[in-house]
């Protein structure tokens, strides 16, 4: 019986292992692009261009966004999951050095954490004076209507409180990469309510079509055309059209104006 056992193990391990030889090289239609992240954590999704036959397109280089928070731990998650929405990611514990790291990578977007109104009013000017050129996106606990003015009046092209979601953040990041502007819908109506002596607005119609007004709302919340369009069901070339016939209409010359207006006008839901 045991010398049984020990003919059957012996089959199974010679099954289960194989004969000893030189390694197997990849088929010629396949190509080891390596890891997905670089060096240091920091890097963004690797590209490359696969040799004749592999059917694999040249992909553009990720855009770069430099992420600046003195907190390690919520730093260093966020870069991720920005990495899983393909951007190259450097991040920062302060605003010093920033400058440097632009003018040597290069910069598409930088993101400012906040955590008091006098560090965030300090850290834009900095920001401002050496990355003139870079659009900044700032996070902050509290997001309210003076908040987002002063930010803005100091330059940055955007400003989200810390209650948002990943979702929004991504839809946001997409907005201001596109040359647009984000105001949280709350700020406004915060300051609405926190100011009684501010008449409150008669609903004024429009012809909106209900698309439009659709698409209206989807802007409030700072959704991209891209999402806008696949929410809808429509292609992003006819959201772009609706998006300049609602412009024209309003009088207004951008997006963050055109959510601004809307809800002066109470346009949208």
């Amino acid at each position: 019986m045991c010398a049984g056992i020990f003919l059957e193990t012996s089959a199974v391990e010679a099954i289960a292992k194989p004969e000893a030889g030189p390694p197997r090289a990849l088929p010629p239609d396949k190509v080891d692009l390596g890891p997905s992240m670089g060096h240091g954590g920091n890097q963004g999704p690797r590209t490359g261009t696969a040799g004749p036959g592999s059917g694999m397109m040249d992909r553009p280089d990720p855009r770069m966004v430099v992420l600046i928070d003195n907190r390690a731990f919520i730093r260093d998650c966020l870069a991720q999951a920005m990495r899983s929405w393909a951007y190259d990611v450097e991040t920062l514990p302060s605003v010093e050095g920033c400058a440097d790291l632009v003018s040597t990578r290069g910069c598409d977007l930088i993101i400012l954490w906040g955590s008091s109104h006098l560090d965030i009013v300090a850290d834009l000017t900095v920001l401002h004076g050496a990355c003139r050129s870079c659009p900044v996106l700032v996070i902050c606990d509290t997001a309210g209507a003076d908040a987002a003015i002063k930010v803005f009046e100091l330059g940055a092209r955007g400003i989200l409180p810390t209650s948002s979601n990943l979702r929004i953040l991504n839809g946001v990041i997409s907005l201001i990469l596109s040359g647009g502007s984000y105001v949280p819908p709350d700020s406004v109506i915060t300051a609405q309510k926190t100011d009684p002596s501010l008449p409150t607005p008669p609903v004024v119609s429009l012809p909106f079509t209900p698309r439009q007004a659709a698409i209206i709302t989807a802007i409030r919340k700072g959704s991209p055309n891209k999402i806008i369009a696949y929410d809808l069901g429509m292609c992003e070339s006819t959201v772009k059209v609706h998006i300049r016939s609602i412009m024209k209409k309003l009088k207004v010359r951008n997006r963050t104006e055109l959510a601004l207006k809307s809800f002066e006008l109470h346009i949208g839901s």
